[in-house]
């Protein structure tokens, strides 16, 4: 009877984990009135001139002279003209309830992205703390700004390039058919939890497409993850290629170096430039540059003018370290506190993935050079351009972190479990205890993915999963 509880606790711990989550991010930011920033000043007033256009997308697009092209903000200012045209002077309550909307649509997201790969449901729960203890989701919910819907749209684009993948590794019928009494299944489909909401590969290029439009309409720093997101297939080559954390780690690096050597021989020749002949935002890029800036407007954090290549190239990649510190001053005692315990989880995650990574799943790696280009494209755009004062832009990037942490949690106690209640294999067919006579029933195909074929521990998570689908 104790063991039945125990199981079941175990199935719904990550439901659990998602609906305390959501109640806690929701009632810590709804208690909190909504804050207007001076860039809400900004949408509201792009706002006016759409109404003014009485919404004639192509002349607001055309008659107005922005800091950035308008295009970029025309998702946040669209909406907030139409709730304005709609609800008059209660707008900002209805922003308020979109923004929880968007939170709890990141949250989903997130659980059912890890749930799509039967990712262990202890490291889903352990996700949820790490998201609860998000001072961004704590934070920027209760403003009107567009980072709660940018959060959930770059956590959605996460999913469904995640389903993608996982419907790019579907095996197609052929002649040699399983027996008729014999269950053929792969190791993330045999938990109807982890079930492919894409019916096909086109559906999934049209959700990818979709998105990134959406994406593109709604911040400047978009690109480089609309690119991921296009270029999302790629992450299952280069995860059958990548079987070591050393060689992830590598790659990175070179990558890291190469854009930053690119960015300074760029900067270099800007600043040669005529300023008059510049536009206006370069100007602004290059002044922060030239003031050593490395977060903006926190003085403590600045060199030296840079004075060449090499100069802005330390500089660069003395901003992209800067990008991730969970420390700044001025921080109280209890945002430090918050940010120091929620980032110790996610380096422990990293550490026990490194451990771990020979053993992942190709799919399970290749979430997880998904989610890292996800950090790594906003990190690198923002250390470029600029780092907010309090670190908003970073936001986007923690709900990927906290995905990466979650895969190396997720190895950990897979591996645990597997050690603990190891299981025989014999010409892909397992082996049952008493309780489960018909387990010989469960069988891999022989021509299945040749990791599973190799792994005994992998084939240990097939026999988990018929379990669970027994019991329920």
């Amino acid at each position: 009877m104790r063991a039945s509880w125990t199981h079941r606790v175990s199935d719904r711990v990550d439901h659990l984990g998602f609906f305390l989550t959501s109640a806690w991010l929701s009632l810590a930011n709804l208690r909190r009135p909504l804050v207007f920033s001076p860039d809400s000043g900004t949408y509201v007033q792009w706002s006016d001139a759409l109404l003014a256009h009485q919404f004639n997308v192509l002349a607001y697009l055309q008659s107005n002279d922005f800091f950035v092209a308008p295009y970029f903000y025309l998702l946040p200012v669209v909406l907030i003209a139409a709730l304005r045209k709609i609800f008059g002077d209660s707008w900002p309550l209805c922003f308020h309830a979109l923004n929880f909307l968007w939170l709890n649509l990141l949250l989903l997201a997130y659980w059912q992205t890890l749930r799509l790969l039967a990712l262990n449901r202890w490291a889903i729960a352990l996700g949820f703390l790490m998201l609860a203890l998000s001072t961004d989701l704590l934070i920027w919910p209760h403003y009107m700004l567009t980072d709660s819907l940018y959060m959930a749209l770059v956590m959605l684009g996460i999913w469904i390039s995640t389903a993608f993948l996982k419907q790019l590794t579907v095996k197609r019928p052929t002649e040699r058919q399983p027996k008729a009494n014999s269950v053929s299944v792969n190791p993330l489909s045999a938990n109807p939890l982890s079930a492919n909401p894409l019916s096909s590969n086109l559906l999934g290029v049209a959700l990818i497409v979709i998105l990134c439009i959406v994406l593109s309409m709604a911040r400047p720093s978009s690109p480089p993850l609309i690119a991921i997101f296009l270029l999302s297939p790629f992450a299952l080559i280069l995860a059958k290629h990548i079987d070591r954390f050393a060689k992830l780690i590598g790659l990175t690096l070179l990558l890291v170096f190469a854009i930053g050597l690119s960015y300074a021989a760029l900067m270099v020749h800007a600043l040669e430039l005529d300023p008059s002949t510049r536009m206006q935002a370069w100007n602004l890029i290059l002044g922060h540059l030239a003031e050593g800036g490395v977060i903006h407007d926190r003085p403590e954090t600045y060199i030296a003018s840079p004075k060449g290549l090499t100069d802005i190239l330390m500089l660069y990649l003395l901003r992209l370290l800067w990008f991730f510190s969970p420390y700044a001053q001025g921080f109280s005692s209890t945002h430090l506190f918050v940010n120091a315990f929620q980032f110790s989880l996610i380096a422990s995650g990293i550490f026990l993935l490194a451990r771990n990574f020979q053993k992942l799943l190709p799919l399970h790696r290749a979430l997880t050079v998904l989610s890292l280009a996800c950090v790594l494209g906003t990190a690198l755009f923002h250390s470029g351009i600029l780092i907010d004062y309090d670190w908003r832009y970073r936001a986007p990037t923690i709900t990927p972190l906290v995905v990466i942490a979650v895969i190396g949690f997720s190895s950990y106690l897979s591996n645990r479990s597997d050690q603990a209640a190891p299981c025989s294999a014999q010409d892909g067919v397992f082996h049952s205890d008493k309780k489960h006579k018909d387990w010989h029933a469960f069988q891999i195909p022989s021509d299945d993915d040749e990791f599973v074929q190799k792994s005994i521990a992998t084939r240990c998570r097939f026999r988990e999963a018929y379990l669970s689908v027994h019991a329920a």
